[in-house]
This record gives C-alpha cells, structure tokens and sequence, in this order.
C-alpha cells in the first residue's frame, strides 16, 4: 500500500466520523470540511511524502553539557569566594570588638590614674614650700612683657629680652 492510498483511506474515515456528527439544515446537505487528523510527531507535506520527527531529540549534546559544567565551576567558585569573603569580615568585626573593648578599659584605666595623680598633689603646699624655702616672688609690672598674637595657638620667642 502506498503513502497515497494509505491518507486517502484515513481521509475517507475521517470524513464518515465527521458525516455522523454534521447535522443537515433543511433540505441541503452541506459538503464536509475534511481536514487530515495530524497525529504527533507525524507532519503531512504537500508532495505526499510523510517525515517523521526523529525520536529522543533532547537538545542536549556534548558541548551544552561541557558549558554547564564549565558555568557550574564558576558560579561554585563564586560562592566559595563569597563565603570566605563573609567568614573574614566576621572575624574582623570580632577583632575589632575585641579591640574597641580593651581600648575602653586601658582608657577608664588611665583616667583613674591620672584622676588619683592629680588628687595627690597638694598645690597650696607646692606654693608655700617654693615661696618660703626658695625664695619665689610674684613678678612685677616691669618684669611683664606684653606682645600681639595673630591667632595661632603658640608664640616663638626670637630674640632673648634680657
């Protein structure tokens, strides 16, 4: 049996299931529309020759395969970065509370010294001891030496006055 016959017959039992179902308005039966039924993975092409599309064509080949690999790698080695980017600002963070707490104790430290320092010295007894054991005098209006200053925060002596 030829490709030929072989559509002619689908035809003309395709045409018979859609005969039973037409229904006839008045007194003229219609010609049925007969149209090929297309079966899956079958094409039917004018010439009459039939082409099956080939079976298992998945698409996938060695090189698609090889590129996923490859783009597999890369996105892995972005994590593996991205991690180890993460686990070290982790530890620096740690480091640096670590830090900022040693800092604040050395200086509450240091404040404490300097706070008992400065309540174990007795001015008024400095004062007494250098005036009348050393000899110390307030200075006179002559021995007062004025000068202008431009708004720096020192002054550099030049010359000596003496």
């Amino acid at each position: 049996m030829t490709v030929r016959q072989r559509r002619e017959r689908i035809q003309a039992r395709n045409s018979r299931k859609q005969m039973k179902s037409a229904y006839a308005y008045g007194n003229v039966v219609r010609k049925a529309d007969v149209k090929p039924v297309r079966k899956k993975g079958v094409r039917v092409v004018e010439g009459g020759n039939i082409r099956r599309a080939p079976k298992n064509n998945t698409g996938i080949t060695a090189g698609y395969v090889f590129f996923l690999a490859v783009m597999l790698c890369v996105v892995g080695g972005f994590c593996f970065y991205y991690i180890n980017v993460t686990a070290s600002i982790t530890n620096d963070l740690k480091t640096i509370a670590k830090l900022e707490a040693q800092y604040t104790s050395l200086k509450a430290e240091n404040d404490d010294y300097e706070n008992r320092i400065n309540g174990a010295i007795d001015l008024e007894a400095i004062k007494k001891k250098a005036m009348n054991d050393l000899g110390m005098q307030y200075a006179n209006d002559d021995q007062i030496v004025k000068y202008e200053s431009d708004d720096t925060d020192y002054v550099r002596q030049y010359i000596s006055l003496e």
